[in-house]
């Protein structure tokens, strides 16, 4: 029976996925076979997580395909795989000379990346530049969506209030309470507060009813800290709007906070 099936279908048992294809298609296949092989060998031993994450790092990735390098067209894998390191190359580059976590959050900053995928004209962008061109906001409803917008809106509203800065006064522009609380209330909408306004909302309450009661002391000091005229008050100067002063006012009482009376 094994015999009338191998003279009836030889081609199915000897078919490669290369089988079929001829010149420069041959050749670009047998490139991706020996590429799959080579990383089969590289990522040899491992299991669960860590095995994928060794196939798909594109650092192997793009050492396979040069090792096995073919007079044709690149196979998509080390196409993407060789994009992807350049824009690595690109990043670092960029990122020169910083260090800690400052070097971090340039390396992961989607609008620098997003600079270096440009250099690479591409139908197929890879992970890396598919992932930078995604808005923060992509997936989000309801809700989440409209408080990811405010936010999105507060960091562009900061970014022109220091634009021009740099080193530790940036910083402390982008870091202060004051300056966050008034692009929150630029960038208000109909959705819950970003943790970064509420955050700053507090800070700023607190230090201004603070202010007005730092000549009290004792029971009068508690008093001065509870009176909700003075935190209406502290609202009214710094521009916030009476529904986020109320949901506050509301959020104090069920927590009992001193600077929510």
């Amino acid at each position: 029976m094994s015999l009338l099936l191998l003279l009836v279908a030889p081609s199915a048992v000897l078919a490669t996925p290369c089988s079929g294809l001829y010149g420069a298609e041959a050749l670009t296949c047998a490139w991706e076979q020996d590429v799959k092989t080579c990383m089969e060998t590289s990522c040899h031993g491992c299991s669960g997580e860590p095995c994928q994450l060794c196939r798909e790092d594109t650092e192997k990735i793009h050492d396979c395909c040069q090792k096995h390098y073919h007079s044709a067209s690149p196979p998509l894998m080390c196409e993407s795989a060789a994009i992807t390191e350049g824009v690595k190359a690109c990043v670092q580059a960029e990122c020169q000379g910083c260090s800690g976590e400052q070097c971090q959050l340039c390396q992961e900053d989607s609008a620098r990346i997003s600079a270096c995928c440009t250099q690479h004209d591409v139908s197929d962008p890879p992970q890396i530049c598919r992932d930078a061109m995604k808005g923060p906001c992509d997936g989000l409803q309801g809700d989440a969506l409209g408080s990811c917008q405010w936010e999105q809106e507060v960091t562009a509203c900061l970014d022109n209030k220091c634009a021009g800065c740099s080193g530790e006064p940036c910083q402390l522009c982008r870091e202060s309470s004051e300056s966050i609380l008034s692009c929150c209330n630029e960038g208000e909408q109909e959705a819950s507060q970003p943790e970064m306004c509420k955050a700053a909302f507090e800070t700023t309450m607190t230090k201004c009813v603070e202010d007005q009661c730092r000549k009290c002391s004792g029971e009068q000091c508690q008093l001065c800290r509870e009176d909700a005229e003075r935190y209406t008050a502290c609202c009214k100067q710094h521009g916030v709007s009476t529904k986020v002063c109320e949901a506050a006012q509301t959020q104090g009482h069920e927590h009992r906070r001193e600077i929510l009376p």
